[in-house]
C-alpha cells in the first residue's frame, strides 16, 4: 500500500490522533471459511512508516503520564506534534501479530510498542515504553500495559518504575 492518509483512519470523534501518509508492504496468508478463522490463522511480515505525519500532542502526554503537561495542552490546546520518525516492522505466525519494531519519535517523546496481539484468541499482550525527551515533576514515565482481551482490555501502568519513583520521593 502507499499513502494512506492515517488522518482518516486513526481517529475518536472529530479529532485525529495520527496524521501523515502510510506506505508499506504487507505478505499476510490465511486460510478458513470465516473472517475470524481467517485472522486466526495469518502468517507473514507487514512493514510500514509514515511519512509527513503528526501525532496529538495531548495523546503524546497522557501516553507519557504527564499529568501536568497534559494538563497545560488541554488548557492551551491540542497542536499537533511532528513525527520525525514512524517505523513499524511486524510479523504474524498462527494468527498472533509480534512486534519486531514500532517506533514513534516526536521532539517531545519517543515510543516504543512491545508485545504481542493473538487474532485467534482475540486477546493482547502490549507494552508502550515512552522515553520523553524532557524534564516534568509530575511525569510518572513509567510503561503503560494493555492486556487482556478485544472486548475487555486491561490498561495499566507498570508497577516497578513507579514504584522506585515513590520510594525515592519518599527517602528524598
Amino acid at each position: 500500500w502507499k499513502d494512506v492518509d492515517l488522518r482518516k483512519w486513526v481517529r475518536v470523534g472529530d479529532d485525529f490522533l495520527v496524521a501523515g501518509r502510510f506506505s508499506g508492504e504487507t505478505e499476510l496468508a490465511g486460510n478458513g471459511q470465516s473472517t475470524a478463522r481467517i485472522l486466526g490463522s495469518l502468517d507473514g511480515p507487514m512493514k510500514g512508516r509514515i511519512d509527513g505525519g503528526a501525532l496529538s500532542h495531548q495523546l503524546i502526554e497522557l501516553a507519557g503520564l504527564d499529568v501536568g503537561q497534559a494538563l497545560g495542552v488541554f488548557v492551551s490546546g491540542d497542536e499537533p506534534l511532528e513525527l520525525t520518525c514512524g517505523l513499524i516492522d511486524l510479523s504474524a505466525k498462527n494468527g498472533t501479530v509480534r512486534s519486531n519494531l514500532f517506533l514513534l519519535d516526536t521532539r517531545d517523546t519517543l515510543f516504543f510498542l512491545q508485545g504481542q496481539v493473538d487474532l485467534n484468541k482475540e486477546r493482547l499482550d502490549l507494552r508502550l515504553v515512552q522515553s520523553p525527551k524532557d524534564w516534568s515533576p509530575l511525569s510518572l514515565r513509567a510503561p503503560l500495559l494493555v492486556r487482556g482481551t478485544f472486548d475487555d482490555p486491561d490498561i495499566g501502568v507498570e508497577a516497578a518504575p513507579v514504584t522506585l519513583k515513590l520510594l525515592a520521593s519518599v527517602v528524598a
